[in-house]
């Protein structure tokens, strides 16, 4: 077996929403009470797949850990988060996705277990400073990760960056359309997102996401 080495890459992938069914599954996502940040709230969910020769098998198991090595904000404790919407789950959009991902990241023959987050962030307060990853440059622990970009409203900031072993930035993005991801090697790679703030303060501040853990299995 062999898999990638690639330290990472940007990207587009195809990523419509002609059904409603990702908008409308952003709409009903539980608050993270994990998250504890004045003024900002992130609600997410999450999903957990076996995946085999293309076939994408949903798992039951919604527990989340990291060891606080890797996450020194939620490290250490044993999550469990809403499930993704059943009926973007029976779509086939997050499979669709994965499948051009894995084929993007050499791991299209591999068996990996997928980790899907979907992740909203947003300023409730004027002035709130959003952290979309408060542990700051990090980790998350995986063999691959990927960010896949759903959409952001009245956002200044955001900017997705990433570093090598020496912890040096070599790329940042600031990501505004539906499907630009960031496809990085977790095991020799960090990353970060940088702090926002509503651009009108008299509007809320968003930033949407979806965040692929890839395992090997």
């Amino acid at each position: 077996m062999t898999t990638s080495n690639y330290f990472f890459r940007k990207e587009k992938l195809i990523l419509e929403d002609s059904s409603g069914c990702i908008s409308n599954s952003f709409l009903n996502l539980s608050k993270d009470e994990w998250y504890t940040i004045p003024n900002v709230q992130r609600n997410r969910a999450f999903a957990r797949f076996e995946r085999t020769d293309g076939l994408w098998k949903l798992l039951s198991d919604q527990r989340f850990y990291q060891s606080e090595e890797i996450n020194s904000y939620n490290g250490g404790i044993q999550r469990e988060f809403q499930a993704i919407d059943k009926r973007l789950i029976e779509s086939g959009i997050l499979q669709k996705i994965g499948e051009e991902q894995a084929s993007m990241m050499g791991l299209k023959d591999v068996p990996m277990r997928v980790n899907v987050h979907q992740m909203q962030i947003v300023a409730i307060g004027a002035g709130a400073s959003c952290q979309a990853t408060p542990e700051g440059i990090h980790r998350d622990g995986h063999d691959y990760i990927s960010i896949v970009f759903w959409r952001r409203e009245n956002v200044v900031g955001g900017i997705s960056r990433v570093y090598n072993e020496a912890l040096e930035c070599k790329a940042e993005f600031e990501l505004d359309e539906a499907g630009e991801a960031i496809l990085i090697n977790d095991r020799i790679g960090y990353h970060e997102v940088t702090s926002f703030h509503a651009k009108d303060l008299n509007k809320a501040a968003s930033r949407e996401v979806f965040v692929f853990d890839w395992n090997l299995l």
